[in-house]
């Protein structure tokens, strides 16, 4: 019986640790949900994301994302930052192609949350004076600056594309 329980144990915990890690294996996946239609994401570094080719304001952008199993990109570090800003220049995304992600500070100013995750970001690359306009922008966005993307708050309510981070639960179901 010990032994019996000891193997039901490891069996348990070994399947927790395999959901728990997230390997991407393709470097596209198709995402369907419900009357939504089907959405391509791209492999980016260690995550799936897509690229809305609509603009639209931060808040639709929000929506937009969700509907596809997605959520406004949370950008965690440099690697993610360098992956995304990489992708984007290699498809040739110039200074007019701003993209919507998911920090804002609509709640406290100067105090930027994940609209994905409701936590505070802890990684940023703000472009040189960035941010500004305390008391009127208060959603980030990336933009070519230089050679490489940097973020920049700008107002909500702005059109612009937009960067779709693919979550791991069961909103949607991943196509083969």
């Amino acid at each position: 019986m010990r032994c019996l329980l000891s193997f039901l144990l490891a069996v348990c915990f070994l399947s927790a640790l395999v959901q728990s890690l997230h390997c991407p294996e393709k470097s596209e996946i198709n995402v369907t949900c419900d009357k939504a239609g089907t959405q391509k994401y791209t492999l980016i570094g260690s995550k799936y994301y897509f690229v809305g080719e609509s603009k639209v304001n931060w808040f639709n952008a929000v929506h937009i994302c969700r509907r596809y199993g997605g959520d406004l990109a949370t950008i965690q570090n440099a690697t993610e930052m360098h992956a995304i800003s990489t992708y984007l220049i290699s498809l040739h995304y110039d200074a007019n192609r701003w993209l919507w992600i998911s920090g804002n500070d609509l709640v406290t100013v100067r105090n930027f949350h994940s609209i994905a995750t409701g936590m505070p970001l802890t990684y940023f690359n703000w472009s040189a004076g960035q941010p500004d306009y305390p008391n009127l922008e208060h959603c980030m966005h990336l933009w070519l600056k230089g050679a490489e993307f940097k973020m920049n708050n700008w107002q909500c309510n702005e059109k612009a594309f937009y960067l779709c981070e693919r979550q791991n639960d069961a909103r949607c179901w991943d196509g083969f």
